[in-house]
């Protein structure tokens, strides 16, 4: 049986919140599922017998962008990479098996790395621009010291 990190700040997403019941079950029902690299085969009368209600190709269209059919006719849940592993490393015996995966069914690492464009997890314009002064603060901080390093010397 699998362990996973489960996203709990999803109860405050007003996407999340808005599902009806069904979708959230069956959103929490590919999370489940999938495997390391969020990529399942849909079993759809499986996953309507587990959750206790008729689900449907279409009961995915409330995902979006969040759960995409690939070429092979698997689903790939975007953010399931990110969620779990952060940043995937090849020299991280645990993450290889991911990115073997991941290259398998033709997913780009980066677009595994980066998720979904949509959601609680991507940061809102005003945190991008503190995110990128906090940035840009540090380099300056950087510059300085190093010159007054090459400077002393």
């Amino acid at each position: 049986m699998a362990k996973r990190f489960t996203e709990s700040g999803k109860w405050e997403d007003p996407w999340f919140r808005k599902l009806p019941m069904a979708s959230k079950m069956l959103w929490s029902w590919l999370h489940d599922k999938c495997d390391a690299a969020g990529i399942l085969n849909p079993d759809f009368d499986l996953a309507g017998f587990q959750i206790g209600t008729k689900i449907t190709k279409e009961d995915l269209d409330v995902f979006e962008d969040r759960v995409i059919w690939l070429d092979n006719g698997f689903l790939w849940v975007v953010n399931f990479v990110r969620e779990q592993y952060g940043v995937l490393s090849p020299d991280c015996r645990p993450h290889k098996a991911v990115i073997s995966i991941l290259e398998h069914n033709g997913i780009d690492l980066e677009r595994a790395e980066k998720g979904c464009s949509k959601g609680i997890n991507t940061l809102k314009d005003k945190d991008k621009d503190t995110v990128q002064d906090q940035d840009q603060d540090k380099t300056k901080t950087s510059k300085r010291l190093n010159k007054a390093e090459s400077t002393e010397q």
